[in-house]
């Protein structure tokens, strides 16, 4: 199952400014991660649309994207780390909804992801120390 499929066509229409989220209204730093191997959606590219719809509108705060080659899908980790099989674990899930089995592929390599997890901890835990 991924969700690609209901976004892309969104982001080739032209009227897609009706429905985009005007995260220029934010006030404060913005912190995205994503990974480039994201089957899911299309995590790094929308992380780029929101970094060039920021810059373009003067938005004032820090934004900083940040954006994993080899990862997939699942990068937050709440823990400080995971052995490499969690992170082919966390490639390919599967999920029972109202006893219906979906499929989801979350995309990446086991390294890739695993690093990814362990940094995207990292770098949201610094980002968040500026609230202090």
């Amino acid at each position: 199952m991924r969700y690609r499929s209901y976004i892309e066509p969104l982001l080739e229409r032209s009227d897609r400014e009706i429905y985009t989220i005007k995260v220029e209204n934010s006030r404060g730093p913005i912190l995205l991660l994503s990974g480039q191997d994201d089957q899911q959606w299309l995590s790094e590219r929308m992380a780029t649309l929101i970094e060039g719809r920021l810059k373009d509108k003067n938005y004032p705060y820090e934004v900083r994207n940040v954006i994993y080659p080899d990862a997939g899908h699942w990068l937050l980790s709440f823990k400080d780390s995971y052995p490499i099989i969690a992170s082919s674990f966390f490639r390919n899930r599967g999920m029972n909804i109202n006893g219906k089995y979906y499929q989801f592929e979350n995309g990446g390599t086991a390294w890739g992801t695993m690093v990814a997890r362990r940094n995207t901890r990292k770098e949201t835990l610094q980002f968040l120390k500026q609230f202090k």
